[in-house]
Parts: C-alpha cells; sequence; structure tokens
C-alpha cells in the first residue's frame, strides 16, 4: 500500500514520545534511589558527637577571654579572675530560656573553692553535670584543682 511521506513525518512525534517519558520516569526512579542510598549511609558524619557541647563549654571557659590568660598553658585557670562579674562577663544577657551553667571550683591544695553561676540558674532545677581535673594558677604556681560544670536545660 501505499503511503505518503508527509503523514510519515507527522507521525513521527506519536512513536517516540512514549519511550522518552519511559526513560525520564526510569531516570528518576534512580535519582530517588542515589539520593537515599547517599543519605543512609553518608549522612551520619553531620552527627554531632556526644560531649561535643560540654567540651566547647570547657574550652571557653579555659580560654583568655573568660578566665584564663594568654601567659598560661592551655587548660589553666587564673583563679583571680574567677569572679561573678567575669563570669557575667563571659556569659552576658542570658535570657531564662537559654541554657544555665553553674562552675564549682576545688583546689587540691589549700582547700579553695568556688562557685560561679550564669543568672538563670535554678538551684531547684534539674541538672547534669561532669567533673574533670585542671590546672589553676593559685598564689603564683600552678595547683591542681577539680572543676565540676553544671548544665540545666533551657526553660520552655
Amino acid at each position: 500500500m501505499w503511503t505518503s511521506k508527509k503523514a510519515e513525518s507527522q507521525n513521527w512525534t506519536m512513536d517516540s514520545v512514549l519511550p522518552w517519558l519511559l526513560f525520564v520516569l526510569l531516570m528518576s526512579l534512580v535519582a530517588v534511589a542515589f539520593m537515599y542510598w547517599i543519605k543512609s549511609n553518608f549522612a551520619e558524619m553531620t552527627v554531632v558527637p556526644p560531649g561535643l557541647e560540654k567540651s566547647l563549654l570547657l574550652d571557653r571557659i579555659t580560654s583568655p577571654a573568660c578566665f584564663s590568660s594568654p601567659a598560661l598553658l592551655p587548660q589553666t585557670l587564673d583563679y583571680a579572675k574567677l569572679t561573678k562579674s567575669q563570669m557575667g562577663s563571659c556569659y552576658p544577657a542570658l535570657q531564662a530560656n537559654d541554657a544555665a551553667v553553674r562552675l564549682f571550683l576545688k583546689l587540691k591544695e589549700g582547700n579553695m573553692q568556688q562557685l560561679l553561676a550564669t543568672s538563670n540558674w535554678k538551684e531547684s532545677g534539674i541538672s547534669t553535670s561532669s567533673s574533670s581535673w585542671i590546672g589553676v594558677k593559685y598564689n603564683d604556681k600552678t595547683v591542681p584543682g577539680e572543676l565540676s560544670l553544671g548544665f540545666q536545660a533551657p526553660r520552655k
């Protein structure tokens, strides 16, 4: 039977649309499966390790801006800087819904103790704490001390 070249040229789109739609659908499914595989295998790298917040808080406490000085060794506090005003400058303008922090330092020698807390610390609140040994400059010498950090979750 005789067919027209013009008719063939007009129907080519109908013959090729279905394979392209199937191709696009298949590629979309492959892309979704690939993204799910990436998320399930590599998203754990963004999980914050437990204890990081407390470690960062200890780094802030022992920084020269808070309770240390540039002349001291790392992780060493200056006992003369452990004051309520210095605590207020390290943690300024805390609101009631911010996390509260309490420091308790006990020197091994001399039975000296120092207790400091942020203004939003509630003695009756539930808190968690951690302790670590740290160097403290006291009477122009470095002595060991036990630093206890207390944390209270933000109020809602």
